[in-house]
């Protein structure tokens, strides 16, 4: 049984993978992780900034996952363009972050940003 960390849980892709794992009964443990609000039924579900490096790091360490799916992403190019710096920080430092948290760690990190 794997554990397994999906981070930006609520966009297209982190969704998609979720309900791939429901249709194919995936037995693992799934924590989920987003800014948002919304609760996936069935999984854990926590609420993060990946910005925040600190909170990212500790949240690794604890959850300890042997996957992460990285899908946290400002993606919309017209918010893009009206917020530059906060796409910078979600897609660049937010990704950087999850690197060095995992850096010697055991996980594994599938990446799609």
């Amino acid at each position: 049984n794997k554990k397994i960390l999906v981070i930006g849980a609520m966009g297209s892709l982190g969704t998609a993978l979720n309900s791939f794992f429901n249709i194919y009964n995936i037995e693992s443990s799934i924590t989920n992780i987003d800014i948002g609000y919304n609760q996936i039924e069935n999984i854990n579900n926590i609420f993060i900034d990946i910005t925040n490096s600190n909170s990212i790091k500790t949240l690794i360490q604890e959850i300890n996952p042997d996957f992460i799916f990285h899908f946290a992403a400002d993606k919309h190019a017209p918010a893009g363009e009206r917020t530059p710096d906060s796409t910078i920080n979600i897609n660049i430092e937010g990704t950087k972050n999850i690197l060095s948290a995992i850096k010697n760690s055991k996980s594994k990190l599938i990446l799609s940003v």
